[in-house]
């Protein structure tokens, strides 16, 4: 192609804008207007035409009416995830994620749950208590808001600071439990406490009377001997 031909191509394609250019200002002009607000995201949008709408893409929509299906069934689908079928094939996913992202994925989950363990450490005491007492048919009444108005981050009978987020294979003796005062009611509000792990241990099943004569006699006899 010579110069003088490229030169009437750049012509003919800038005119040719300028005309596209023209035009949509002129429909732009002519054209209806409607501003409205997007029912997902609540951005203020200005689009064509008199027709009011509810979104402002087919991306919130979609959301939206994902929702909605969801919550409208929501029986149907815990139905479907309950199947053995369903159950297998979600953990046979969720083991080949695992295995493809472990060294990724594991660091992650060991931060995380020390960040829990120090922020809400009474968390894993209740869930672990709420299933000894299924297992041994006791009652059952503590709540996360009972647990974080008691917390001290102390033992209540020693006095002593708890050694929360510690890592697996650690002697437990400074790790915090839930303690029956007696045994026999259960886990309930008033029947709890937070102790040492060691001093629950030394209690056992019997009260806290039976606990101090050994404990008196134990320091007794330190006295003697030393």
């Amino acid at each position: 192609m010579t110069r003088d031909k490229k030169h009437l191509v750049s012509l003919t394609t800038e005119a040719r804008a300028r005309y596209n250019a023209n035009r949509r200002a002129k429909y732009a002009q002519a054209m209806i207007w409607c501003e409205f607000q997007c029912e997902n995201c609540g951005a203020a949008v200005r689009a064509a035409g008199s027709r009011k709408r509810r979104f402002c893409s087919p991306k919130c929509k979609n959301d939206v009416h994902n929702r909605e299906w969801r919550a409208a069934n929501a029986e149907r689908l815990q139905e479907y995830a309950r199947t053995p079928a369903r159950r297998a094939s979600a953990i046979r996913t969720a083991t080949a994620h695992y295995l493809r992202n472990r060294a990724t994925l594991l660091p992650a989950r060991r931060a995380q749950y020390q960040s829990s363990r120090h922020q809400t450490p009474w968390a894993s005491l209740i869930n672990s208590a709420r299933t000894r007492a299924a297992k041994k048919g006791l009652a059952f009444d503590l709540t996360p808001e009972w647990a974080a108005s008691r917390w001290t981050g102390r033992c209540e009978l020693t006095d002593i600071d708890f050694a929360c987020g510690q890592p697996k294979g650690t002697p437990r003796t400074y790790w915090p439990t839930i303690d029956r005062i007696r045994p026999e009611l259960g886990y309930v509000q008033g029947n709890c406490r937070f102790i040492l792990h060691a001093v629950n241990a030394f209690k056992g099943q019997s009260t806290d009377e039976v606990m101090m004569i050994i404990a008196t006699a134990m320091l007794r006899i330190k006295t003697v001997l030393l």
